[in-house]
């Protein structure tokens, strides 16, 4: 760790060479979130990593709920023939009903499923760029970072964010997290757009 806090230093005095040199005052500076998300490979690892686990949880989901919906078609069918006692079609009705419930079941712990791992992801994300600002910000000298969107105004020499993203990367890599870069960055679809409805 103290190693990894040097490098820190290190890489952060390098990155501020030149840049703050003639800003020796400067105190607070400011992280464009969006931009770190654009910039950061480790932040692109963690959405593709979403996208995937996203895609495989759906496929799972509708290869379940097309199973189900077949069985259900075969008893609405047998349901509707008029060949059943009442006592069979009401049996039958409680079994429609019974795969009713289970496809709805499905869809919400297929939807948990999507939003937990997305929300331990993101923490994971969050953590670690965090410690990268304060690293930075420690190296420095700054006395508080906010994020940009937050301000009416403020100079780009008080942007810290390619430095940032650069300190994420570095540090993503030292505990192992960061594999080849990937290029998904896109806006992922709502969990609701991307299951299909019910019945369906």
């Amino acid at each position: 760790m103290r190693k990894l806090l040097a490098g820190m230093v290190l890489l952060g005095s390098t990155l501020g060479g030149g840049f703050f040199k003639s800003s020796q005052a400067v105190e607070l500076v400011c992280v464009s979130g969006n931009q770190l998300l654009q910039e950061s490979q480790f932040a692109q690892k963690i959405k593709q990593q979403l996208q995937q686990k996203r895609n495989q949880l759906i496929e799972e989901f509708k290869k379940k709920a097309q199973e189900l919906q077949e069985k259900m078609k075969k008893l609405q069918e047998e349901v509707t023939s008029g060949l059943l006692s009442k006592e069979e079609r009401e049996k039958k009705e409680k079994q429609l009903e019974e795969l009713n419930k289970q496809l709805q079941m499905l869809q919400i712990q297929t939807q948990q499923q999507i939003m937990a791992y997305t929300q331990q992801q993101l923490q994971l994300l969050d953590k670690l760029a965090k410690e990268a600002i304060k690293a930075l910000s420690q190296s420095l000298g700054f006395k508080a970072a906010i994020d940009c969107t937050q301000l009416l105004y403020y100079d780009k020499s008080i942007d810290i964010t390619p430095q940032v993203a650069k300190i994420l990367d570095q540090m993503a890599k030292e505990a192992g997290k960061l594999g080849p870069a990937a290029s998904m960055l896109n806006e992922t679809p709502s969990i609701n757009q991307a299951l299909p409805p019910l019945g369906k």
